[in-house]
């Protein structure tokens, strides 16, 4: 309850605020929702207690130590991070000399926010029309009320998506240098290499002169499927230093191991998945603006294709549906510019009855997506989290 209530309050306020002082606003609901993490105690299981296990052995050991994996025989919580996300530890071991553990999540959940609203700041820009403020701010609500801020604590995966989707949109949208863009990925890669699946999605839609889109789609459907053809493939590059935590996620997440799938959890996800990807195709097809933003839609298409053919493992699914919230909101801009008015109750719906009922279904079901979103808040998703919270706030004024 205290995460929903904060969510909120940060959300609500956003309508108040004139479109000019945006970004100061949004740098500020950042940092006040991401502060919550000062008062947070993880249990065991989290992501988060692992992360602070780290923090006490890069602290007392050196960098380099850490990165050539001569600590790994000694120190077993710190083998994944170097093999797979050597960049992470670098960023984890600076924030480590600074002897507060609770920065580590609070720094990194501000990353995140703040890489991601500023994608909707740009589009914001790059539309080129008057945009009313209520939209801006709406497409920021609907940032903090879908991305999973309990998911926050497993810090390198969000971080990565967000910093991901945010060079994602300069690459693809203001065409940012390719070289410049394509080392950033790969350095992104080194902080979670679950963005290997999403570089791949990058790289396949360079390929779109060669290989056509019905294409890349059965691929991404069919990915999941095809694990074990894709596991003898990679075991062939073992001896590159990102491929071996790659082939060592695979076998964890694609033969049985992470998390099974939750059923509620993720039916509500494959929903928004529906949704939202009926609303990526629409902008594309039915709004003239759209057109700069043609394969930055695509990547999102096949990302969602990806997704519904992961379905069966919950780990993949479910981060494939946090980096679809993440990259989304241009299109939620587009589409609120292009079909609401002054008004988020006026819609500009055109003449032809037919046309103008999808797009009032389309806006009805988004307002869904984000109140089934917070019925899980409401409904006890975060409510584990509020002992932890209370506990660290009485130790911090006792």
């Amino acid at each position: 309850m205290i995460i929903t209530c904060t969510i909120l309050f940060w959300g609500c306020l956003g309508f108040l605020i004139p479109k000019k002082y945006m970004r100061i606003y949004m740098i500020l609901a950042s940092v006040g929702l991401s502060s919550l993490y000062f008062f947070f105690v993880p249990p065991v299981g989290y992501d988060l207690y692992r992360h602070y296990e780290v923090l006490h052995i890069l602290r007392n050991n050196h960098l380099f130590s850490a990165l050539s994996g001569a600590l790994n025989q000694t120190h077993e919580a710190l083998e994944s991070y170097q093999q797979g996300s050597p960049v992470y530890l670098v960023y984890a071991y600076f924030i480590s000399k600074l002897r507060i553990d609770q920065l580590l999540p609070v720094i990194s959940s501000i990353i995140v926010y703040t890489s991601v609203s500023d994608i909707i700041l740009m589009a914001a820009d790059d539309i080129g029309e008057d945009i009313a403020d209520w939209k801006v701010a709406f497409c920021f609500f609907f940032l903090l009320v879908m991305a999973d801020y309990r998911t926050a604590s497993g810090i390198r995966n969000m971080m990565a998506y967000a910093l991901f989707a945010h060079v994602l949109y300069k690459d693809l949208v203001r065409n940012a240098n390719k070289l410049y863009c394509f080392a950033a990925y790969i350095a992104i890669a080194n902080i979670h290499n679950s963005v290997m699946i999403l570089l791949t999605i990058r790289v396949l839609i360079e390929l779109g002169r060669i290989v056509p889109k019905p294409v890349m789609a059965i691929l991404a459907l069919s990915a999941y499927s095809l694990i074990d053809s894709i596991l003898v493939f990679l075991t062939r590059f073992s001896n590159v230093p990102m491929i071996q935590p790659l082939i060592l996620k695979i076998n964890l997440y694609g033969f049985g191991g992470g998390s099974n799938l939750v059923v509620s959890k993720s039916a509500l996800r494959l929903i928004h998945i529906m949704i939202f990807l009926l609303l990526c195709l629409y902008c594309q097809r039915n709004i003239q603006h759209a057109k700069r933003f043609q394969k930055y839609g695509d990547v999102i298409i096949l990302c969602g294709v990806f997704a519904i053919g992961s379905i069966r493992q919950v780990d993949i699914f479910l981060r494939s549906v946090i980096f679809i919230y993440f990259t989304l909101l241009p299109f939620l801009l587009l589409f609120l510019q292009d079909v609401v008015g002054d008004s988020p109750l006026w819609l500009n719906l055109p003449e032809s009855s037919e046309i103008g009922f999808s797009e009032a279904v389309i806006y009805l079901m988004i307002y869904g997506a984000m109140i089934s979103s917070l019925y899980l808040f409401y409904g006890g998703y975060y409510r584990p989290m509020d002992p932890g919270l209370i506990s660290g706030f009485m130790r911090f004024i006792s």
